[in-house]
């Protein structure tokens, strides 16, 4: 784990119930994007912490998330919500060495999105079947 986190660009959690974290403060580079699906399981309180920007969907869902015994270790500064970085209202990356860290607590309106996008497909390319519920 530690040798693929140290080299990598870009690491990506994707875990769940965790005993303790696997990315330390140490293995996340300079330059490096973390995206931490998970809300913050698997990053060390200290990756989180240090990260140069940290970035959320939601700050008030992320907020509310702390509140809830997520980010044991504290909540970092909020450099931005991801929608105004996406908008073009705040900056992403600045610096080729800056430690940026997303972690998004999910927005179920996405979710909705993506599920009727994909039902959609579905109806167009009749790749689906009809299930009966008893």
């Amino acid at each position: 784990m530690q040798s693929v986190a140290e080299e990598s660009d870009i690491v990506v959690t994707a875990t769940q119930r965790l005993e303790k974290p696997l990315v330390k403060d140490e293995w996340f580079k300079p330059g490096c994007l973390g995206i931490g699906l998970e809300a913050s399981r698997a990053w060390h309180g200290r990756a989180i912490l240090n990260a140069d920007k940290f970035v959320t969907d939601d700050w008030e869902q992320t907020k509310y998330f702390k509140s809830q015994g997520v980010f044991p270790d504290g909540l970092p500064k909020l450099h931005a919500e991801l929608g105004t970085i996406v908008a073009g209202h705040k900056p992403g990356r600045e610096k080729e060495s800056e430690r940026i860290l997303a972690i998004n607590i999910g927005l179920a309106l996405t979710d909705i999105i993506v599920a009727n996008h994909i039902y959609e497909a579905a109806k167009t390319n009749s790749a689906y079947e009809k299930l009966r519920l008893i």
